[in-house]
């Protein structure tokens, strides 16, 4: 048997494979395992097709696989998945009608039962079964079930740039729902307020174009900055640095490279987090100066569009003005 982890934007992925069939896809809860891979040489090439299907599929390139699977959890079961895996990419189906498909009508919980066992996520689609009135449920938490099935239903297809690249995409209602999802994952695992997870940058933003990567800001206690570090890789952020003030830590979702999320964590309260939040407040109750940071937005993009860290820093003296404002409002 050969097992391996990969890094996804809901988190650390263990994959086992078996007599060179896929029999495992499940995302790691313990945030303090070991991630060391264990692989047989004759699985490489199955391993190697797997890694290339998530990352095609975490960026919305809907891959057409149809991997040999070691999946034996029964008869019934076995129905179950099979049937699912007809589910259309960007599609659903209530948990009555998937019961009707497999001729079981009355079974539509012991079909909800089956689902719950599923041993290898994404591949068997239990993300697309649903509830007559609601999501229903999903063992690997609600909030993947939801991003799942956003990015399959191209809401994640606009989001995300490389580490150099400058693109401004016009404003999107999607980037809201992104922001809440990421707002639910991180608070199944951390127990905070609410009120300190903020959706910032220019997607929080109304009426304006943005780098299409969604930035949330998380403010915690000072003590709570290490132990939090573990729990936030499990749901799929990727620590990059520690920035001036040295409250400022910087993670990423990617996925090959590709970013669409950043998270500033920092000190709740702190200067640093109440004034980006309030240079987004100011920006979506003042048109003027909305407009005049979009206009500078626009002229930067133009002339930096291969460069994120030039582009970011011709915005500055802007951004410090605003900033300058509130300081001696308050």
């Amino acid at each position: 048997m050969s097992m391996f982890y990969y890094s996804s934007p809901l988190g650390v992925l263990e994959i086992q494979i078996t007599e060179k069939k896929l029999s495992s896809l499940l995302f790691v809860i313990n945030p303090n395992i070991e991630l060391i891979d264990q692989v047989l040489e004759q699985d490489k090439p199955l391993i190697n097709q797997i890694k290339e299907f998530l990352n095609n599929y975490f960026l919305s390139k809907n891959p057409q696989e149809d991997f040999a699977l070691q999946d034996n959890n029964g008869e019934f079961y076995l129905q179950v998945m099979s049937e699912i895996r007809q589910i259309p990419y960007g599609k659903t189906l209530i948990y009555s009608d998937l019961a009707k498909k497999i001729n079981r009508p009355k079974a539509a919980r012991a079909v909800g039962n089956a689902l719950g066992k599923n041993s290898i996520l994404i591949i068997n689609p239990c993300h697309r079964v649903v509830a007559k009135t609601g999501l229903g449920g999903f063992t690997a938490n609600l909030w993947r079930k939801k991003y799942l099935l956003a990015l399959e239903q191209g809401k994640l297809i606009d989001i995300g740039l490389n580490s150099t690249q400058v693109r401004l995409s016009s404003n999107s209602t999607h980037w809201n729902e992104l922001f809440n999802i990421e707002k639910e994952a991180i608070l199944s695992v951390l127990d905070i307020d609410p009120i300190q997870i903020q959706h910032i940058g220019s997607t929080a933003i109304n009426n304006i174009q943005a780098k299409p990567i969604i930035d949330i800001m998380l403010g915690v206690k000072p003590e709570q900055v290490t132990e939090i570090m573990p729990l936030l890789k499990l749901i799929g952020w990727v620590y990059k640095a520690n920035f001036e003030p040295k409250e400022w830590h910087f993670l990423a979702k990617e996925i090959n490279g590709y970013v669409t999320h950043h998270l500033h964590v920092c000190h709740y309260n702190s200067n640093f987090y109440k004034e980006h939040i309030a240079f987004r407040d100011i920006l979506n109750r003042e048109p003027v100066i909305l407009q005049e940071y979009e206009e500078i937005k626009q002229t930067m993009c133009a002339s930096y569009a291969n460069s994120r860290k030039e582009y970011t820093s011709a915005k500055s003296d802007f951004i410090v003005s605003v900033i300058n404002k509130f300081r001696e409002s308050k």
